[in-house]
């Protein structure tokens, strides 16, 4: 018996487990979709907000060049292409690709299946087309009111369903834990108010059917703990009956057990019980005896006529009963009911044996069980409701984000304009001074910038070196026209008022807020390695490193074009001079630099003057 109590046990673990997993397997079911959702929408948000940011960008670019000669348009696009998406490209009105992210596809038409009746219903939405195992966002690029062609950002499927899949296994892992403890909780109940009890009650029954010898034809009965109780209980009245056991005996064994004992006559009348037959009816024996069994139990004239309980037990058999016994004061107590016929003192007597158990415990411990599942599913069906109204929270707060980044983004980039034409126009009016170096200040901006490039500095340095190359000689405004023009050789004195020129740019520029050391780079400019530069004389730790550069494409510009007072000595002379004095003038990661971009052709002067 003892091994036997865990059977019982497992089939209503088992039974509570199955239940609550369907649970879990319908709450993911709903969540699947509505998480899915939730992702096509989050992706394709940032999709639009990306290809709006880089239409902008390129609609400002189709005031001065045309669609097709953009330059730098394929690190614009993965620039704008975030890790999720899988490419971006632009293609012209006649659906033909124009650049694309992997620098590579270009000239191909577009599926006509697909593109050829690609309209929108105005000039700035955008609309999500399925391409097989992709889905693109499309937007128009807008010039003059006419769309000039279209900018694509391809989300892959697997993207989508990788990101709902990680939603749906963090929120049932969550769900999942929760059960794991109630299931918990309710296997301590199981234990303690329903196996327990009856495991109590077998042992009994054991104890009893040891003085008979039958325990080993109990243990070869199949089934839970109540079936071998019947089976135990079944063998031990036969035993009785074989044995021809006396009444005394009988009422001896009857009076010692916890569990209470009727014998009745096949008429249903109560001959005797025993000591807990008294106490679980709160009575006397004196009270008891002599009256119909059927009176004291709730359902007595079903179980004794329609069920036929004394002709049921006449067959040799035994049969368990779930009832109610009337106990004095009106109290009703939930019982188990077990019977089996006897034979009495004479040989024609027949009796009838009814073990009954209180199962008050067990009853408790289902309702407790009852409504713990009830709970549980109440908790469940709150916690489904409280994450989807976090996730959706949760998405709007990055909505919300992203779309004051582009703000941010934008405010950015028109101060950057705002900027870059400012010191554009200071440039001007320097070289509006000296129309014979007129693009010198451009070119050497442009010289600079490859030249960071190569060393693999941040674009935000390039574009600083940018503007401190269009404006380095800004401080030429305050030298006299007839010294900037003069062909002859300069007097020492004409000489140290250039040389005053970096002084003047720097008091010029020092008094605008830039988010970059403009000023300082101006002022640095003609300083050398060794100190020998000027305004300052600096030597190496104490130049900017924007400085080196525009220093080391500054000499070069120079001597590569004509000045007044001297014809042009052309490139290869100037990147002579620089490798001989690299170290000792010139910073020598700069030189070599220099010397790569120009001999790998990776730059070439513009031959036109810039206007």
């Amino acid at each position: 018996m003892k091994n036997k109590n865990v059977s019982i046990r497992i089939k209503l673990l088992a039974t509570t487990i199955s239940v609550l997993f369907l649970v879990v397997a319908a709450t993911a079911a709903v969540n699947i979709t509505q998480f899915k959702e939730v992702c096509i929408e989050a992706l394709f948000e940032r999709a639009r907000a990306d290809a709006q940011d880089l239409r902008e960008a390129v609609q400002q670019g189709l005031q001065y060049f045309s669609l097709d000669s953009f330059s730098d348009m394929t690190q614009l696009l993965n620039l704008h292409l975030h890790k999720k998406f899988s490419y971006s490209y632009i293609a012209d009105n006649k659906n033909i690709i124009l650049y694309h992210s992997d620098g590579k596809t270009k000239g191909v038409k577009l599926d006509p299946r697909i593109y050829e009746k690609l309209k929108f219903s105005d000039k700035v939405n955008s609309v999500i087309i399925p391409t097989g195992k992709y889905y693109e966002c499309v937007i128009p690029i807008v010039s003059d009111f006419d769309v000039k062609g279209t900018i694509h950002i391809g989300i892959q499927n697997k993207t989508v369903d990788d990101m709902a899949l990680g939603l749906i296994v963090k929120n049932v892992g969550i769900l999942i834990i929760a059960l794991l403890v109630a299931v918990m909780c309710l296997l301590y109940l199981l234990t303690k108010n329903f196996t327990k009890p009856i495991s109590e009650l077998a042992k009994k029954v054991d104890y009893i059917n040891s003085r008979f010898n039958l325990q080993k034809q109990v243990k070869e009965a199949a089934g839970d703990e109540l079936k071998e109780f019947g089976v135990s209980f079944e063998l031990m009245t036969k035993e009785l009956e074989e044995k021809t056991v006396s009444r005394d005996y009988v009422k001896n064994i009857i009076e010692n057990m916890n569990d209470a004992l009727f014998v009745l006559s096949v008429t249903g009348k109560i001959i005797t019980l025993n000591r807990a037959g008294k106490v679980l009816l709160n009575s006397t024996e004196e009270k008891i005896l002599g009256r119909s069994f059927g009176d004291i139990v709730t359902d007595g004239e079903y179980i004794f006529k329609e069920k036929g309980i004394i002709d049921f037990s006449r067959s040799g058999e035994s049969r368990n009963f779930e009832t109610k016994i009337k106990a004095a004061g009106g109290q009703l107590v939930p019982v188990l009911l077990s019977t089996a016929e006897i034979s009495g003192e004479k040989t024609s007597e027949k009796n009838i044996i009814c073990a009954v158990k209180d199962i008050t415990d067990i009853k408790k411990a289902q309702m407790l069980l009852q409504r713990a599942h009830d709970e549980l599913e109440k908790r469940v069906e709150e916690r489904t409701a409280e994450l989807a109204d976090a996730n959706m929270k949760l998405n709007l707060d990055i909505i919300q984000r992203q779309r004051i980044e582009k703000q941010l983004r934008k405010s950015y980039e028109e101060m950057e304009m705002t900027f870059r034409g400012s010191v554009q126009a200071l440039a001007k009016a320097v070289e509006s001074r000296d129309p014979y170096t007129a693009g010198h200040q451009e070119r050497v901006a442009a010289l600079a910038c490859a030249i960071a490039r190569e060393m693999n500095l941040k674009e935000s340095t390039v574009n600083e070196i940018y503007m401190s190359g269009v404006s380095h000689d800004i401080g030429k405004i305050g030298i006299p026209m007839e010294i900037l023009n003069k062909k002859e050789r300069l007097t020492d004195e004409e000489f140290a008022k250039i040389k005053t020129h970096p002084q003047v740019g720097y008091d010029i520029l020092k008094a605008i807020e830039f988010p970059w050391p403009l000023a300082k780079i101006v002022l640095q400019h003609h300083e050398r390695m060794d100190g020998s530069g000027y305004p300052n004389g600096l030597v190496n730790e104490d130049i900017l490193l924007e400085a080196k550069i525009i220093a080391v494409a500054d000499v070069v510009e120079a001597m590569a074009f004509a000045r007044p007072y001297r014809g042009a000595l052309g490139v290869d002379r100037a990147l002579e001079e620089i490798m001989k004095n690299k170290g000792k003038l010139y910073d020598q990661a700069v030189a070599d630099a220099c010397e790569a971009v120009i001999k790998n052709k990776k730059f070439e002067f513009s031959i036109e003057k810039t206007e």
